[in-house]
C-alpha cells in the first residue's frame, strides 16, 4: 500500500465504529481519484514529450503486468466524463491503445473539446434531453464537427459499457443510438482530371516536383495521401524504419524497393492493411513523372525539396493549396478524386 493510502488508512480506521466513517471514506476516495486522473494528464504530457519509454530498458522478467483499471459501484455512480475519458486512455483493455499515432492525435484532439466542454458531468446526468443539447452547442461549430464529437462520444460510452462494465454508460450508448444524430451530408468537392493536371504543371513550375509527383501517384494509383507521402510518429510508436529525423521516424510511405524491375509497386495500403498491385507502366501519368530511365533502388519515393526528407504531413497540405490556389483550384475542394470516394 502507499505510503499516502497508509496514512490515510492509519487516521480513518479508528473511527469505524462511527457511522460518518462512511462519508468520511467516501471523500477520501474521491480524493485519491481526482489525484490519480491529475497523474494521469501529467503522464499525457510527459509522453507526448518523451514517448513512452518507461519500460523499454527493463528486462522483460522484470515487468510487472499492467493492471486494468475497474470501477466499483460507488465510483459508477460518480463517474464524469472526464473520469471516463482518462479511464479510456490509460486501461490496458482499452481500443485506444491499439489506434495508429496520427488517429490518437484526432482522439487526443476531440476528448479535449469534449473534456472542456461536458468533462464535469456525472455520465448518469446525460440522458436524452442533454444530449440534444450538448449536440446543439457543438453544431455552431459545424454539423462535420458535432457528428465527430457525438462519435467520439459513443467510442467513450462503448468502453464504459463493455471494459468498465458501468451501467450508466451502458444507458448513455443507448441513448445516443436513439438519438438520431446522422451524420450531415459531405459537401466536399472533388477534383477533376483537368484541375490535377493543372496542379502538377504548377507544382513544376514552383519547383514543387515532389507535389507533382505525388499528385501522379494519388491519382493514376487510387492511393491516399498518407500511402503516397507517409507519415512521421515518435520512435515509441510500434513499426521499424531506417529513416528518422529530429526524435521521429518515417512509416507507410511509397518505398523504391517496393517497386521492382518490372515497373510493379507493391504496398501495403493504410486502410485494411492488405498488399495492393499495381502495375506504374498502366500509370500514364506517374510514367510521365518518373521517366522510363532508372529509378533508384531504395528510400522514399516521395521526399520533400527543402529538406531531402519525407513530407511532413501539415507542411504537404499547406504547400499543395498554396499550388492549388494557384491555379484557381477553390478552397472547398480538397486533394481527393472521384474515383477513389
Amino acid at each position: 500500500m502507499p505510503k499516502r493510502e497508509r496514512d490515510r488508512f492509519t487516521v480513518l480506521a479508528p473511527d469505524i465504529a462511527s457511522p460518518r466513517i462512511v462519508a468520511a471514506i467516501d471523500k477520501a476516495l474521491e480524493e485519491n481519484q481526482r489525484e490519480r486522473i491529475e497523474l494521469l494528464k501529467l503522464r499525457e504530457i510527459a509522453v507526448s514529450r518523451h514517448g513512452d519509454t518507461a519500460l523499454q530498458s527493463m528486462p522483460l522478467s522484470q515487468k510487472e503486468p499492467e493492471p486494468s483499471i475497474k470501477v466499483d459501484q460507488r465510483e459508477a455512480e460518480s463517474l464524469n466524463v472526464a473520469i471516463l475519458i482518462a479511464l479510456y486512455k490509460s486501461d490496458k483493455d482499452s481500443p485506444y491503445r491499439q489506434l495508429r499515432y496520427r488517429t490518437r492525435e484526432h482522439y487526443d484532439s476531440m476528448m479535449r473539446r469534449i473534456e472542456r466542454d461536458i468533462g464535469t458531468e456525472l455520465i448518469r446526468n446525460i440522458d436524452a434531453e442533454r444530449l440534444k443539447q450538448i449536440h446543439a452547442s457543438w453544431t455552431i461549430s459545424g454539423a462535420p464537427t458535432a457528428h465527430g464529437l457525438i462519435g467520439m462520444l459513443r467510442g467513450l460510452a462503448t468502453f464504459g459499457a463493455t471494459t468498465l462494465k458501468n451501467k450508466e454508460c451502458i444507458e448513455l450508448r443507448f441513448a445516443i443510438s436513439q438519438g438520431g444524430f446522422k451524420a450531415a451530408r459531405s459537401k466536399v468537392k472533388l477534383l477533376t482530371d483537368e484541375q490535377i493536371l493543372a496542379i502538377r504543371k504548377q507544382a513544376h513550375m514552383m519547383g514543387l516536383h515532389s507535389i507533382a509527383r505525388a499528385q501522379a501517384l494519388q491519382f493514376d494509383c487510387r492511393l491516399k495521401q498518407r500511402d503516397v507521402i507517409g507519415e512521421w510518429v515518435p520512435l515509441s510508436e510500434p513499426g521499424d524504419s531506417y529513416v528518422t529525423w529530429e526524435g521521429r521516424k518515417w512509416l507507410r510511405g511509397i518505398r523504391w524497393e517496393e517497386i521492382d524491375a518490372n515497373r510493379v509497386l507493391r504496398h501495403i495500403a493504410s486502410w485494411g492493411q492488405k498488399e495492393i498491385e499495381i502495375d506504374l507502366k498502366e500509370a500514364p501519368m506517374v510514367m510521365q513523372e518518373f521517366g522510363d530511365g532508372e529509378w533508384p533502388k531504395r528510400g522514399p519515393v516521395i521526399t520533400a525539396e527543402a529538406t531531402g526528407k519525407p513530407w511532413v504531413g501539415v507542411e504537404f497540405r499547406r504547400m499543395w493549396r498554396t499550388v492549388a490556389r494557384a491555379v484557381g483550384v477553390p478552397d472547398d475542394v480538397k486533394n481527393m478524386h472521384v474515383r477513389f470516394s
